[in-house]
């Protein structure tokens, strides 16, 4: 159908067509491209593209992503890619397809970089020239200076305040308005009186060459902070793909073997899995016996047992020994086709964010351009004075300059992040920091998270000598995470000495298995272990089929011709400061959850330690972002911190995610943060900054809109030039910047650490049971 639509569309490329075929497939009706738009400003321009997309014939739903300015389009039938690119075009938004986007130098980011060079170099010249005119130079040497300043000044705006122009003028040509509006006209106005007067030398007149430079730079400054927090372009699903094999080896009749690509696959081939080789697609066992690594995928922690039979899910890893598997599912509908979907969904829902700084474009350029306007009218009509009144207008589009609007965010971003930086936190879009301060409910994936994913022996001490001795000898002989913990516990110990002669063989999903004489030892699952049949023939017959209980998960058992000998019991290690982690986010009042994809016997020994409201064991990733999906609609506002494949489409769909730097490259994508520190700590250390961040760009806004609720009927009182407008405008930036330098002291822990953690506890128990008397009464 795709096929057919693109050809009735006359004049499509080649390489388009294969974009518009590689598009995402929602549904069976519907498909999605994304587009990249570099374009895209401000609320403004978000709300013009989403409405006018939305008008389209066939488009289903238009979503534009501000952080990444990306415009994500989901149509039914029909090729609409073309339309929807002419019709970006026409608003005055170049675009490409995210596909044939290029890679490579960031150019937008080293065009600011220089504008913002050479509009210091222009203001700073240009103010020094300023000096001698107001010093009282004679006249002549003051229009000597006013023209060195006007050939500093052309070029320098010129060069620097492309980003405006261009930005404005799409604004203009399209009918509609933005912040690069006023700003622009401003810009051009004030500089288009001072060459006029310079040019014909008015007698009286001030000239201010320095308004527009100044003006220009400090805009940019914002723009540039503004452009490196938010262009970080999450890459979730490319981290997903990353997990798929390039393609499979596959049995055909006769017993030939092939490697096929994986787009090639089809259901009810013979799948070829070697031992180490990850999963290509969805498939059932057919024959062998492994051991398959879910971690990345459902998060188990341990080696699940695999036999005949047995499902495969993409992604996982197998561990142990050769499988054949029949394919189920093409690798356009496997487990991590769907896992895909769900990232792109989430991102979907996530973009229809906005942040009220944004939503204040809506009115800024209105009201500035009527303040302007009515501003020349009225001092034209008091004084008949075309000079003076365009003076006015443009103190009043000058001293209104959002600079201190424009800074009151970015500057505390970047501030914030440096310093979540030097922490170890990572945060990868400022906008995340907002939505962090804003949490009211945490929740947390167990393994690799609150836990450190390695697996440890917990009974050591238990354990008589001679067994351990014979056990971790027979561990040698095996890959298994439990033979490993088990060995190196072993090793660790003063009086380590392995037993010699010991050659033992691994059984996948089992154990392992020595015969010493008519004596046989097993140490693996109790099942297997404690058999009936005890002779070294029987047992090395055949392998039986073993049904895995949650309880075997967790432990080895040593027996000898069936008989018992020592049992031994693992756990996957809780992170040093996991414990005092729950305390600090308790203390704050935050519900903490645990969702994890783990058993319930592992999930339950590991909740059992730590003073957690609300778990769940064998969650899938459907659920878990059913889960969040719950809680938003109640009105909750998620935190969720996980770090693997499983999690990442729950690290997208919630309000906002942090992830481990020890997360999976699809963990880590999905994440607004990432802490590189192998501590838990910085969950609540970067809910505090992220708290204090939203206090300072709060009073920073409100700074800047009492500034231009003040400055305003000032400027239009006539009571400032132009000058004086450009003064107090970089004076209200610099007020912020301050502001927002202030967080440079802030300490870097929640609340006052351990202590007022322990104290909120005891005077939230002590008010539970004040409460609970009052009530009896």
């Amino acid at each position: 159908m795709a096929r057919e639509a693109i050809n009735r569309q006359p004049g499509l490329s080649t390489e388009l067509e294969e974009m518009v075929l590689a598009s995402t497939a929602v549904s069976t009706h519907i498909r999605q491209c994304v587009f990249s738009v570099p374009g895209i400003r401000c609320g403004s321009c978000m709300r013009s593209i989403e409405q006018s997309l939305h008008s389209m014939e066939g488009v289903s739903q238009a979503r534009v992503n501000l952080t990444n300015r990306r415009v994500t389009v989901q149509w039914n039938d029909g090729a609409v890619v073309p339309a929807v690119a002419e019709r970006l075009a026409s608003l005055g938004y170049p675009s490409q397809l995210i596909e044939s986007a290029a890679e490579g130098d960031d150019k937008q980011l080293s065009y600011l970089i220089r504008a913002l060079a050479v509009a210091a170099f222009a203001s700073g010249n240009i103010m020094l020239l300023s000096v001698s005119v107001w010093s009282g130079a004679d006249l002549a040497t003051n229009h000597l200076f006013h023209w060195i300043s006007a050939i500093i000044a052309l070029p320098a705006v010129a060069y620097s305040g492309q980003v405006f122009f261009s930005s404005a003028w799409r604004a203009i040509r399209h009918a509609a308005t933005n912040m690069d509006v006023p700003i622009s006209i401003g810009i051009l106005l004030a500089l288009g009186l001072s060459c006029y007067d310079t040019l014909w030398n008015t007698e009286g007149a001030a000239v201010y060459f320095e308004a527009p430079v100044m003006l220009v730079f400090f805009l940019l400054i914002g723009r540039t902070l503004d452009y490196l927090m938010r262009d970080k372009v999450r890459k979730a699903v490319d981290g997903i793909a990353r997990l798929e094999p390039s393609g499979a080896w596959i049995e055909q009749q006769g017993g030939r073997t092939v490697f096929r690509a994986l787009a090639d696959i089809e259901a009810g081939d013979c799948l070829l899995i070697a031992a180490g080789d990850i999963v290509a697609v969805d498939c059932v066992v057919v024959s062998g016996v492994s051991e398959l690594d879910s971690t990345m995928v459902t998060g188990e922690s341990i080696p699940v047992p695999v036999q005949s039979g047995d499902q495969l899910l993409a992604g996982t890893r197998n561990v142990s020994a050769p499988l054949r598997a029949k394919v189920v599912a093409r690798a356009a509908d496997s487990h991590l086709a769907k896992m895909i979907a769900l990232i792109q969904s989430a991102e979907l829902t996530r973009s229809t964010q906005r942040d009220w700084p944004d939503r204040i474009s809506r009115w800024y350029a209105p009201v500035v351009h009527s303040a302007a306007l009515f501003s020349f009218l009225g001092w034209y009509f008091a004084t008949s004075n075309v000079h003076q009144s365009i003076t006015v207008a443009i103190a009043v589009l000058i001293i209104t300059c959002p600079c201190a609007l424009g800074l009151a965010v970015p500057m505390v971003q970047v501030v914030v992040v440096r310093r979540l930086f030097e922490s170890g936190i990572l945060v990868k879009d400022g906008s995340s920091l907002r939505r962090l301060a804003k949490v009211d409910t945490v929740i947390f994936d167990k393994t690799g998270t609150l836990t450190t994913g390695n697996v440890r022996l917990v009974n050591a001490d238990s354990v008589e000598s001679s067994h351990f001795q014979l056990a971790a000898s027979m561990a040698r002989f095996s890959l298994h995470p439990f033979s490993r913990a088990l060995l190196k516990t072993y090793e660790a110990r003063e009086d380590a000495d392995l037993q010699s002669g010991v050659e033992a063989i691994e059984y996948p999903g089992l154990g392992l298995l020595w015969s010493d004489g008519d004596c046989l030892y097993r140490l693996g699952r109790a099942s297997w272990a404690i058999h009936a049949e005890n002779t070294v023939s029987s047992s090395l017959c055949g392998v039986p089929h073993v049904t895995s209980t949650g309880d075997e998960l967790s432990r080895s058992v040593l027996a000898l011709n069936g008989n018992f000998l020592a049992e031994f019991q693992f756990e996957d290690s809780l992170r040093a400061d996991a414990d005092s982690t729950i305390d600090e986010l308790k203390a704050a009042r935050l519900p903490i959850e645990c969702l994890s994809g783990d058993n319930a016997g592992a999930v339950a020994s590991c909740i059992d330690r730590l003073a957690i409201d609300r778990c769940s064991a064998d969650v899938l990733p459907a659920d878990k972002v059913a889960r969040l999906d719950t809680l938003a609609a109640a009105g909750k506002r998620v935190l969720m911190v996980g770090d693997g494949l499983n999690d990442a489409p729950a690290l997208s769909a919630a309000y906002v995610s942090m992830a481990p730097g020890t997360a999976s490259d699809a963990g880590r994508n999905s994440a607004d943060l990432v802490f590189t520190a192998n501590k838990l700590s910085a969950v609540p250390q970067a809910l505090s900054m992220a708290r204090s961040a939203e206090r300072s760009i709060k009073q920073n806004l409100v700074f800047a809109l009492l500034y231009n609720a003040v400055a305003l009927p000032v400027a239009v009182a006539g009571l400032v030039t132009p000058l004086i407008a450009a003064l107090a405008m970089s004076a209200s930036s610099v007020i912020v910047m301050f502001n927002a330098l202030l967080l440079n002291y802030k300490r870097l822990n929640y609340g006052s650490g351990r202590w007022l953690c322990k104290s909120l506890n005891r005077s939230a128990q002590g008010f539970s049971r004040v409460t609970e008397g009052q009530q009896s009464a």
